[in-house]
C-alpha cells in the first residue's frame, strides 16, 4: 500500500515538474493598463526548446505607447457595426491622446485580430483577419493560415519553439512560452515571448532579419501606473469624474439628477457591483474593495464610460 501511495506522489511531482505552458484564451481583464517600451542594447537571440532560461535585462527607454483592456460600452456604435465579431478590445494612447483601438475576437479554440481604428478615425479591416495564435500549442505546435489586408494576400505560419523561465527589466515569468511567427517570402521573423500565467500576457518581442541582425525591439511593464488615470477612453462617450484617483467618493460633471437615467458599476472583470438611478452627482465606492471600477451613465443619449481607481 505504501509502495504504490509512494509511486502516486512521485507520479505527480514528475507531471508537475514536466508539465508545459500552453497557450490558452484568458487574457488581461478589463481595466488592466500596460506599457509597451522600447530597449536600449543589444538583445541576443537565445535558444528554443524545452526549459529554457531567458534573460534579457536591456534597459528599457521612456515609455512608447500605453495600452487600456476596455469594455464594449467604451466603444462607438460606428466601431461596433464596423467589426461585430469583436469581443476585446484594446486601447493604445501616448500620453493623454488616443492613437488607436484594436479590435480582436477571442473564439473557441484561437486568437484573431479584426483590424484597427487610426487616431484620425479610419479604419484599417483586414477582410481576412489572422489568427495571433491557437490555443494549447506547446512546443513544436504550428498553425498556419492565410490573411487578407487592403495590400494583399499573405500567408502566415506561427510555429511554438520554447518554454522556460523569462526575465525582463519587469521581473521573472516561469511559466513562459515563445512563439516563432513568420510569413512565406518574409526573411524577418517574429519571437514574441509570453507569460501564460495567470494570464496570457505578451512580454517582450523582437525581429530577427536575415541577416540574424535584431530589431524592433520591446518589452512591457504590466505593473504600470499612468498618471492621468481618467484618460479619454473614446472621445465623446467619457464621463467627466473627480477626484479620480478617489478614496471612495467622486463626483461626476455635466449630468442631468433625476432624469431616470442610470449608473452602473462594475469592477475590472466587468462584474456588476450595483446600479442605481441617477438622483445625485457623488457616487461612493465606500463599500467597495480597492481597484479599478468602471462607471456607466445610460441615458436616452446613449452611454458613457469612465475608468476610476479607488485607492
Amino acid at each position: 500500500m505504501k509502495k504504490h501511495l509512494l509511486f502516486a506522489i512521485f507520479a505527480l511531482t514528475c507531471a508537475s515538474i514536466f508539465a508545459q505552458p500552453t497557450t490558452h484564451s484568458v487574457m488581461p481583464a478589463i481595466g488592466t493598463v500596460y506599457s509597451l517600451n522600447s530597449v536600449s542594447g543589444a538583445i541576443v537571440h537565445a535558444a528554443g526548446g524545452n526549459g529554457q532560461t531567458w534573460n534579457f535585462n536591456p534597459l528599457a527607454n521612456s515609455v512608447t505607447l500605453t495600452y487600456s483592456i476596455i469594455p464594449l460600452s467604451a466603444t462607438s456604435a460606428t466601431d461596433q457595426a464596423t467589426f461585430p465579431a469583436a469581443n476585446y478590445f484594446r486601447l493604445k494612447s501616448v500620453g493623454s491622446m488616443t492613437v488607436g483601438l484594436d479590435f480582436l475576437h477571442i473564439q473557441s479554440d484561437r486568437l484573431i485580430e479584426l483590424g484597427e481604428k487610426g487616431s484620425g478615425g479610419n479604419y484599417n479591416m483586414k477582410p481576412v483577419p489572422y489568427t495571433t495564435y491557437t490555443f494549447a500549442m506547446n512546443v513544436g505546435s504550428t498553425h498556419v493560415s492565410t490573411y487578407t489586408t487592403p495590400v494583399g494576400t499573405t500567408t502566415r505560419t506561427v510555429k511554438c519553439d520554447g518554454t522556460g523561465t523569462l526575465t525582463t527589466p519587469f521581473g521573472t515569468f516561469n511559466n513562459a512560452l515563445r512563439l516563432k511567427t513568420y510569413n512565406i517570402g518574409d526573411l524577418d521573423t517574429l519571437f514574441s515571448y509570453y507569460d501564460t500565467q495567470p494570464t496570457m500576457r505578451l512580454q517582450l518581442h523582437y525581429v530577427r532579419k536575415g541577416d540574424n541582425s535584431i530589431t524592433n525591439k520591446f518589452v512591457y511593464d504590466y505593473n504600470y501606473s499612468p498618471t492621468l488615470v481618467n484618460e479619454m477612453i473614446q472621445g465623446d462617450h467619457t464621463l467627466s469624474v473627480f477626484p479620480n484617483p478617489t478614496s471612495g467618493v467622486f463626483n461626476i460633471q455635466g449630468i442631468e439628477v433625476n432624469s431616470h437615467d442610470r449608473i452602473f458599476v462594475y469592477n475590472s472583470l466587468m462584474q456588476k457591483c450595483y446600479e442605481l438611478e441617477l438622483t445625485t452627482t457623488q457616487i461612493s465606492l465606500e463599500d467597495l474593495p480597492p481597484g479599478i471600477y468602471f462607471i456607466e451613465l445610460r441615458s436616452k443619449n446613449g452611454i458613457k464610460t469612465q475608468k476610476v481607481l479607488k485607492q
